[in-house]
């Protein structure tokens, strides 16, 4: 299966590549590609994968308050074009987020229909 990781060089992708190491892998980081990049939906498709692990985005809590334009730019509207991407080739999208989108007031485990209360403009992704 061509399977192409979004952030291949961060921790994540890092063992993702380890685990996908049987299959053909197509590896997608900074610098060549950005997130904020407006031809990003067109690269991916140009790749025609059958799967997409989409581990890339704004993890500087701090920078993302600091700058929530530019956190929004990467982990909404970069998120939008890799999802546009999946559905213009047909590929299963598999979308790594974060616990961080719930306030954490709940004492019990987080159901998965639960209502996401982001605290911090990074948890909306």
């Amino acid at each position: 299966m061509r399977i192409l990781i979004t952030g291949a060089h961060g921790q994540l992708g890092s063992e993702l590549q380890k685990v996908l190491a049987g299959e053909a892998l197509i590896l997608a980081d900074r610098p060549d590609f950005e997130l904020t990049d407006p031809s990003l939906t067109r690269r991916i498709v140009d790749q025609r994968p059958q799967a997409i692990i989409h581990a890339a985005g704004n993890i500087d809590v701090d920078g993302c308050e600091r700058n929530p334009n530019a956190a929004l730019s990467v982990n909404a509207e970069g998120t939008r074009r890799v999802a546009q991407a999946a559905a213009a080739v047909g590929a299963y999208l598999v979308y790594l987020s974060t616990d961080y989108v719930f306030d954490g007031t709940q004492s019990t485990s987080t159901a998965r229909n639960r209502r996401p209360i982001p605290r911090t403009i990074r948890r909306i992704r």
